[in-house]
């Protein structure tokens, strides 16, 4: 899985946390709750935003339901 993230203001990820009702809201990130676009196989792919534990906020691009609970527990195994 390609990951890529790009760093926002706390500002930045409460506006898009709050734009609509999240799709999911988990470990400090969510995704936002329309979908962009789907991927290959017609999964939906949602913008992701995670917060760290320095209370820095991350996009980290648009990824399935799946993907964001794979980039969680990845962040478990490494925290």
């Amino acid at each position: 899985m390609n990951i890529k993230k790009v760093k926002v203001t706390k500002e930045k990820y409460m506006e898009m946390l709050e734009v609509l009702p999240p799709r999911l809201l988990e470990d400090n990130g969510f995704l936002v709750g329309e979908p962009y676009d789907h991927n290959e196989k017609g999964t939906p792919r949602y913008d992701c935003y995670i917060q760290n534990s320095e209370d820095e906020c991350y996009n980290m691009g648009f990824k399935t339901c799946g993907e964001f609970r794979q980039i969680l527990k990845a962040r478990k195994i490494i925290t």
